[in-house]
């Protein structure tokens, strides 16, 4: 699908490391009683986790699915489980090398996947990657399981060859029955905004139903310098959160922000500092961004209730 903007181009640079954390000790106590951890949980080259959780119907447990940038290598998205958020296993790739599934019309770059429930009985993986023509594009692949084996469409879900202009860091929000793509124009390689747009999904969120994207919000407070990107949205208290990274993701000035809307159309009003930044220049982590949100459910509910939500 080809959605209609005016701004924007792909960006040319690979994402660095960027070590998977449970960032706050309140989600391992609630999840996992007084255990102990030490950041990183996870110790390799795990750059943009997009992480759910899902109870497993073979026993009600809660457990957590993680997914990660694999960039250019052969097995494709590397998959991530947990029980607690501290003990992860890896459990193979999404797109292993060679499978049959593996997305006809991407090329290389992969990036920043996100696993969302569609409904009962389907999962969608949003991704970032390459077209035939260089261009950063959006993907979407589904499943019968989080788990997978998922199976991609044979094109990109968005697009933009015109400009050309990269279309990246993807994430879903369901709200009221309808589901939605929440998107970054990928601008800052050429000195152009980064906005952060939204575009309503079909009901098996395999297509776009409108083709112009509404923007929510763009690079436009002093700390973000010349990036918004990687959104993800919580709804909570009568308020739409929407958390993204600001600034470049390879300096320790990338951090993340937040902004809120009594609408999911917006306008968003920005928190005026980030929320999660880099301390001091001799901080041993420096540089945070790229962020899931998590509101956990129970066994006994399967729908989240909690009014805590946790930042992996």
């Amino acid at each position: 699908m080809k959605t209609t903007t005016t701004r924007g181009t792909a960006r040319s640079c690979v994402r660095s490391l960027s070590p998977l954390l449970v960032l706050l000790t309140l989600m391992v106590m609630v999840v996992n009683g007084q255990q102990k951890y030490t950041n990183p949980v996870v110790a390799a080259n795990t750059p943009d986790p997009g992480v759910i959780s899902y109870l497993e119907t073979d026993g009600g447990q809660v457990q957590y699915v993680a997914v990660v940038t694999s960039n250019n290598d052969q097995d494709t998205f590397p998959m991530y489980l947990s029980f607690d958020l501290v003990n992860w296993v890896q459990n193979g790739f999404v797109f292993p090398n060679n499978s049959p599934n593996r997305p006809s019309w991407a090329v290389s770059d992969f990036w920043a996947p996100e696993v969302h429930r569609i409904n009962a009985t389907q999962w969608n993986l949003f991704f970032t990657a390459r077209n035939p023509q260089g261009v950063l594009s959006i993907g979407v692949a589904h499943a019968p399981s989080p788990l997978g084996p998922f199976v991609p469409q044979s094109k990109p879900l968005i697009e933009i060859n015109s400009v050309p202009m990269g279309a990246i860091d993807a994430t879903y929000f369901e709200w009221q029955g309808a589901k939605y793509l929440i998107w970054k124009e990928d601008g800052n390689a050429v000195g152009k905004p980064t906005p952060i747009n939204i575009n309503q999904l079909s009901a098996d969120g395999l297509s776009i139903l409108n083709t112009t994207a509404t923007q929510l919000i763009t690079n436009d407070q002093p700390w973000e310098g010349a990036v918004t990107e990687v959104p993800w949205i919580i709804h909570r208290h009568d308020y739409f959160y929407l958390f993204y990274s600001g600034n470049a993701y390879n300096t320790p000035s990338y951090a993340v922000g937040v902004a809120r809307s009594k609408s999911l159309m917006g306008p968003f009003v920005k928190y005026p500092n980030p929320i999660l930044h880099t301390q001091n220049s001799t901080s041993e982590w420096q540089g945070p961004g790229h962020c899931s949100v998590l509101c956990p459910r129970t066994q006994q509910s399967p729908v989240s209730t909690m009014s805590q939500c946790y930042m992996i």
